[in-house]
């Protein structure tokens, strides 16, 4: 599991905005989590305008899932600590730089897309606050 220790706050040099409405994504990993009926949630950067995508679902075949996830992306799964979860950033399939799927759990698959990660230690940020928000079984 990714761990629970942070190592900066997540909106370090952003300025968050929760949005009342989100749009659903309408291609990539996210627009596929949110099709096996994902939560969606959305903010956007006041000061760049760019927006944070989360979709979190509980896919009937998490492993299907993560196995057309993967065929079209990086593992990452060892930039986020010994013994993390498995997670993959797009390299194909994805909507931006920052799409990074997550597969935690009890069958969890989350789904980020943005730019606003400048890196993998700032995802994996967003991430642990994502994994502690779940419900643990």
């Amino acid at each position: 599991m990714i761990s629970a220790a942070r190592e900066r706050p997540v909106n370090e040099g952003v300025d968050p905005a929760p949005s009342s409405d989100p749009t659903p994504p309408t291609s990539g990993f996210g627009a596929q989590a949110y099709q096996a009926g994902g939560q969606l949630c959305e903010w956007k950067d006041l000061a760049s305008d760019a927006t944070l995508t989360v979709v979190v679902a509980k896919p009937a075949d998490v492993q299907a899932a993560e196995q057309r996830v993967s065929a079209g992306s990086q593992d990452v799964s060892s930039a986020f600590g010994e013994g993390s979860d498995q997670v993959y950033l797009a390299s194909s399939g994805g909507t931006s730089s920052g799409d990074y799927s997550a597969f935690a759990g009890e069958g969890y698959w989350i789904s980020m897309s943005s730019p606003l990660p400048e890196d993998q230690a700032n995802a994996k940020t967003i991430l642990e606050d994502i994994l502690q928000a779940l419900p643990s079984g």
